[in-house]
């Protein structure tokens, strides 16, 4: 008999089972389609999944090595991602055997079976068939064999004969199997199961024993109390006592392992005392463990011994401040104490004591603190900070445990100096520790300690010398620097590479300092400190730099006004078995459902946490519960926006509507599971596609499917269907259908969009918030407008709504950075005004005048526009301004992340932009400009990165937030919400280089769109790190918009908006990731940046939209006709503006040739015909003469799936070196894929034109061919790989 596992018989069948059975795997599944599954490649991880496809192992070995992998890996999920995967290769009953847990005594002549059988032909239905005749095997069995051999081949269908055989009623079945294997002609697997069955099995005779007394230790050591051994005993506690059981060579192995990790070293006695065959070995450990001093463990292993509830929470207090710990105290100076306590004992003491004189206090200190729980788990803590206190480490009891200080404080008042050890306890010997500093300042160090009754406050100046001097050296920097921007002249550019160090450090001998990547800084630049003097001076060479503007030049352009620029937004396996989950609504979602199942278009608006996801889900079901009594088939899209969405959208249809076909269709997924491109194939096969919807609208687009397939529209977040977003976009077809007089509307799909805000569309007044609602109810053809309003009061009781708070920053103690950026954008935007290239823009001067605003979103915008405008001007002037426009861009997002993130940030953020910029280009005078202005600022910006004035406020705020969450709440789940990419790197860094903030496991979230070197996210990575988020691998998540949107994440606890708030619709959307109990929504704002007062405004317009909605659903009710007449009126015209735009773009074929030019010097690389797209979504180069227009620099190639190699190469303009794009290998062969918005496309006409996306490009490319593919695999490489 076999039955389902679970605790520990799973345990022990991971062992047995899979180990067994691993030979026949090998040889019956691919490595390639075990590694193709998302689940397993998350338990193996990217690096292992890259190794194994660069190994040239055999199959089998690769095979095997991933079943060991999955079968060791702490993954709660391993089993049923074993088993998804080999049901999605078409396995039928192999996963399930691994399902079953077999009697201990058919162990042996199981794994003896698989070892007879293993190296022969068997033929296993033509063997199943004969064992049915010996009564062996059943009819039913024999088909289930035949089906596995028929999927997957004869070694498939011998695992499943094999089980079937084992599992036989029949009393004799190993005589039976031996006999009927005579029959087919196997005598030698016969004659090994004869011989087998002539011995008494080992195991069976052990197995019928009385388990020992050492073997219950082993039991309990070793399996049920493993981690609590490994984590509070160290090999030196015990190795005294059971010493002997060790040869010298294994004692010598372990404690050189103990040395760098003592848990991996108890890991190496438990194992190898696990190997010995010595009797009464663990009881002799267990001894050892009450000598050592363990008594408590002793007593828990036995059931006697209790750990308190607050021991986790003070482990975790410790592991947070790791870091700050160990970097502050000193292990000599509180060893007595401890020793005092008796919280360490001597070898503790000893092993502290070598660490710290051969390797310096720091990682003594480390040693110490995995200690510290080992003697007294329920009373160490408490201990620990009065002993930290008294030692004068107030501040550091008071930033790991608030709380505890006040108690301590109460205790032993301002002066714990007071306090002294027993005499009775003899001081540690202070020798001076190799590697450490003299504490000769000590005394000088202690006396900046804040006094314990006043508010906590970190010093930040150098307590080596008074702060007035600190400031005078910063201010003579600042000076410094000015004087030298001032000084710089236009006509002795020649001449500053000599003279540009002495101007800059005139008052001193120090010389200009080179900053390597990881902004160390040089002895000689230690000198100079971020004062006025140096800013000064940065001030007076970049004056000087730019010469006078000419007055006929500034005349009419810096006078003029700069005209606010609009935002330039171009909108940016399925078939497992799913236990069913039985649909339990509430009052106020059945409310939700109810106009959608009387069979009218709606749009559902409720707040985020209510379940809008049952409604779907019962909304569907009824749907199809209609269509069936009618005798038809229900097709449904449920569409989204993002992958992860999608994800989590098709695993609740899964849940809820079997028996509905549901499949997930992804463009992601869609090429990497090398699915049929139609997405007709699957609305065939599927009731139910759960699609992003932007591939739906290019199946639609491609004539592939039409809108009348499908029964009913599914929207989620459907604010979205506007302007030329792909909701809107898929409606489209929708309307074209209505108003086609010769289409009958009743084959129209239903359509329901859900939302929790509609928004108000910028308005500030009910009737512009009407208008914008009745506009996306016309975009999505909805007659109702849905809330919750008889079961108010249910809902409230079901819907958490976050506590929210405003937090204000005060501004940096000091701003050289960020006044010497700002001041060398000025002298960079100045700059242009003293060439000839500013009178190129005929009548337009006004562009080139910058906001007064740098790091703003109007700077940022400008910039955007000023890109459009010079793709008509001359070829020169155009290199010009592009180079100019490159390094203000890039100085205006280093200032935003300096006004967010830290001054070393920004910093490393300039150096890598500087580099990128000035990567493989073939240089002219103005780069050399550019390049000699940054220089001169560059002192400032690299002084300033470890001077803690700059520290950044905001940040300090933001970790006391969180701080104090964690406080509450250990396993809070936190997210940040973001303004940029590059920030959220920038926050990353900040906080896996922050002690107690590291432990979090930081990482970012930000959108799919993006290529990774600009920062982006694959759809994949966005789906991996959600998981580990939920699951709280990753506690903190430093997210960008794309995670504001219907993520449902029950356990996030905190959300932070980071000084960054756009409209009411983002307030809501990110406000509602807050699903656990007792959250909180909190804004950190800036008083410079206004942040409060928006996020005022966005309440405002919530309340707006909330009485616009009641006055719509109030006409609806009042007159209903007039109503649905005034939205099919707004659809009507809608649609004459689309066909007018569409008509007037009908010159635009599919072969239209366009050249496509470098954008920043005009030169021609390719016709818009040569380009193909790969997979969908990359655009390359498929003719070869394109090589005598571009060169290909060698990069860091990354492989995304055993089709492509990406960054194989960086692809570079032949003329000026701006960056095109880059090479990949796809399907071995080598293409240039280009970047769109690195080029102009010029008309037959001459005319340029710039694109930030291929999407908008006025031509479409054609999808890469056969012929295409076998052209580029005859032609030449373009980079080695």
């Amino acid at each position: 008999m076999d039955t389902c596992k679970s605790g520990d018989q799973q345990q022990r069948n991971d062992l047995e089972v899979l180990e067994i059975f691993n030979s026949l795997i090998a040889q019956t599944v691919k490595s390639g389609e075990l590694i193709c599954s998302r689940r397993i490649k998350r338990i193996l991880g990217d690096d292992i999944v890259d190794d194994l496809r660069a190994r040239k192992d055999t199959n089998e070995s690769k095979v095997n090595f991933i079943l060991e992998s999955i079968l060791h890996s702490d993954d709660s999920d391993k089993w049923d991602s074993l088993i998804e995967a080999l049901t999605n290769v078409d396995f039928v009953f192999v996963p399930k055997i691994y399902l079953k847990e077999y009697n201990p005594e058919v162990i042996p002549r199981l794994r003896k079976l698989v070892q007879a059988l293993n190296n022969e032909e068997v033929e296993p239905e033509k063997l199943s068939k004969v064992l049915k005749d010996n009564g062996v095997l059943l009819e039913v069995d024999v088909q289930n064999i035949g089906t596995e051999c028929y999927n997957r081949g004869n070694k498939a269908g011998l695992i499943v004969l094999i089980d079937r055989v084992i599992n036989s009623s029949s009393s004799n079945w190993y005589q039976e199997l031996t006999r009927s294997l005579y029959e087919v002609g196997l005598e030698r697997a016969a004659k090994d199961l004869e011989s087998n069955s002539s011995k008494k099995s080992p195991d069976a005779v052990n197995a019928a024993d009385d388990i020992s007394t050492d073997n219950h230790w082993r039991k309990l050591i070793v399996k049920l109390f493993r981690k609590q051994i490994v984590q509070k005993v160290t090999p030196s506690d015990l190795l005294g006592n059971i010493g002997t059981l060790f040869s010298p060579e294994e004692k010598r192995e372990i404690r050189n392992i103990e040395d760098e990790s003592p848990q991996r070293a108890m890991e190496k006695v438990l194992d190898l005392l696990d190997n010995k065959e010595i009797p009464g070995k663990w009881q002799a450990f267990k001894r050892a463990l009450v000598d050592a001093g363990l008594i408590w463990l002793n007593e828990f292993i036995e059931g006697n011994f209790t750990i308190s509830a607050e021991a986790e929470q003070w482990e975790n207090a410790i592991n947070l401040f790791e870091c700050k710990l160990s970097n502050n105290i000193k292990p000599r100076e509180i060893l007595p104490w401890l020793s005092q306590e008796k919280l360490i004992n001597d070898i503790d003491k000893q092993a502290i004591l070598q660490i710290d004189t051969q390797k310096g206090e720091i990682l003594a200190a480390y040693r110490l603190l995995s200690c510290l729980s080992k003697r007294q788990p329920n009373s160490w803590y408490p201990k620990f900070m009065e002993i930290l206190y008294i030692n004068k480490h107030e501040e550091l009891v008071f930033e790991v445990d608030s709380d505890m200080f006040k108690e301590i404080q109460k205790t032993y008042g301002h002066n714990p100096s007071d306090v002294r050890l027993k005499t009775s306890i003899p001081e540690c010997t202070v020798v001076e520790s190799k590697g450490t500093e003299s504490n000769a300042n000590e005394s000088d160090v202690k006396q900046n300690y804040v006094s314990v009754s006043e508010n906590y406050r970190k010093s930040t100046n150098n307590l080596s010398c008074p702060k007035e001097k600190h400031e005078d050296s910063m201010d003579e920097l600042q000076d410094s620097i000015m004087s030298s921007l001032m000084s710089f002249d236009e006509n002795n550019l020649r001449s500053r590479d000599e003279t540009s160090e002495k101007n800059v450090f005139s008052t001193e001998s120090a010389k200009p300092q080179v900053v390597d990547k990881d902004m160390s800084l040089s002895s000689d630049l230690g000198e100079r400190e971020p004062n006025s003097i140096l800013f000064e001076q940065i001030n007076r060479d970049l004056a000087i730099a730019v010469s006078e503007t000419p007055e006929e030049i500034q005349h009419n352009i810096l006078q003029m006004p700069y005209d606010e620029v609009e935002s330039d937004s171009d909108s940016d396996s399925d078939d497992e078995e799913i236990p069913k989950k039985v649909l339990n609504l509430r009052e106020y979602q059945k409310e939700l459902s109810e106009p959608a199942k009387d069979g009218k278009n709606c749009l559902i608006v409720a707040p985020t946490g209510c379940g809008k996801t049952h409604v779907i889900m019962d909304i569907i079901q009824d749907h199809n519960s209609k269509m069936s009594r009618k005798g038809l088939i229900v097709k449904v899209a449920v569409l989204v926006e993002q992958q992860a969405l999608a994800e989590q959208q098709a695993e609740r249809c899964k849940e809820y509507l079997q028996p509905l076909r549901v499949k997930l269709i992804t463009g992601e997924i869609h090429r990497e599971e090398k699915l049929p491109k139609p997405l007709s194939s699957w609305l065939k096969r599927r009731d139910i596609l759960v699609i992003t919807s932007a591939l739906l609208d290019n199946s639609l687009k491609s004539g592939d499917i039409k809108i009348e397939d499908f029964t009913m529209l599914v929207f989620d977040e459907c604010h979205h269907a506007k302007d030329k977003h792909s909701y809107a976009r898929v409606m489209h077809y929708y309307m074209d259908r209505k108003f086609d007089h010769n289409f009958q509307r009743e084959r129209l799909p239903k359509v329901i969009g859900l939302t929790a805000s509609v928004g108000v569309g910028k308005s500030n007044k009910i009737p512009g918030a009407k208008n914008h609602i009745k506009a996306t109810m016309s975009n999505l053809d909805a007659v109702e407008l849905v809330t919750v309003k008889k079961n108010r009061l249910e809902l409230s009781e079901h819907v958490v709504v976050p506590d929210k708070g405003i937090i204000v920053a005060p501004a940096r103690q000091k701003d050289h950075f960020g006044k010497t950026l700002v001041k060398l954008m000025e002298s960079t935007e100045k700059h242009i005004f003293t060439t000839p290239h500013a009178k190129m823009f005929d009548g337009k001067d006004s562009i080139l005048k910058a906001p007064t605003e740098k790091g703003s979103d109007a700077y940022t915008q400008w910039i955007s526009r000023l890109r459009r405008e010079t793709a008509q001007i001359k070829e020169e002037a155009r290199r010009y301004i592009t180079t100019w426009r490159s390094y203000l861009n890039v100085y205006n997002q280093a200032l935003i992340i300096y006004e967010d993130a830290r001054v070393k940030d920004a910093t490393n953020y300039l150096e890598d932009k500087m580099d990128y910029l000035n990567e493989g280009i073939i240089k002219n005078e103005i780069d050399d400009t550019m390049k000699r202005l940054y220089d001169i600022t560059k002192p400032m910006f690299v002084a300033c990165i470890d001077d803690k004035s700059y520290e950044n406020p905001k940040l300090k705020e933001l970790k006391t937030v969180i701080f104090k969450m964690l406080r509450e709440k250990r396993d809070s789940r936190i997210i940040v919400f973001i303004k940029t990419r590059d920030l959220a790197d920038a926050m990353v860094n900040w906080m896996r280089e922050t002690d107690g903030l590291d432990r979090l496991k930081p990482h970012k979230f930000v959108g799919a769109q993006a290529a990774g070197a600009k920062g982006g996210m694959t759809k994949k990575d966005q789906t991996e790190i959600l998981k580990l988020f939920k699951d709280g691998n990753r506690q903190i998540v430093c997210a960008t918009s794309v995670a504001e949107e219907g993520l449902d994440i029950p356990t996030c606890n905190l959300v932070i908006r980071y000084d960054h708030v756009t409209n009411e619709t983002a307030m809501i959307q990110s406000r509602g990731r807050g699903r656990a109990e007792g959250c909180q929504f909190i804004i950190i704002a800036s008083e410079k940046r206004k942040t409060a007062e928006k996020e005022e405004i966005n309440e405002i317009r919530e309340e707006i939209m909330k009485e616009a909605i009641e006055e719509i659903q109030s006409d609806i009710k009042d007159n209903k006709e007039e109503f649905v007449e005034e939205l099919e009126e707004i659809q009507r015209l809608a649609k004459k503006k689309r066909d007018k735009d569409a008509a007037s773009e009908k010159g635009c074929s599919d072969n239209k040739e366009l050249e496509l030019r470098c954008e920043k010097c005009n030169h021609y690389i390719c016709m818009s015909t040569d380009i193909r797209k790969i997979q969908d979504a990359h655009h390359a180069v498929v003719n070869d003469e394109i090589r005598k227009q571009v060169t290909v620099i060698k990069s860091n190639s990354k492989r995304i799936d055993y089709l492509i190699t990406i960054n194989a190469g960086k692809v570079k303009c032949i003329n000026c070196g701006n960056g095109l794009g880059h090479v990949i290998n796809f399907s071995g062969a080598q293409f240039p894929v280009l970047k769109i918005d690195n080029f102009y496309v010029t008309d037959t006409t001459g005319k340029n034109s710039y694109y930030k996306k291929w999407k908008s490009v006025p031509f479409k490319p054609a999808a890469l061919s056969d012929d295409d593919l076998e052209s580029r695999l005859q032609g030449s490489q373009y980079v080695d790989i």
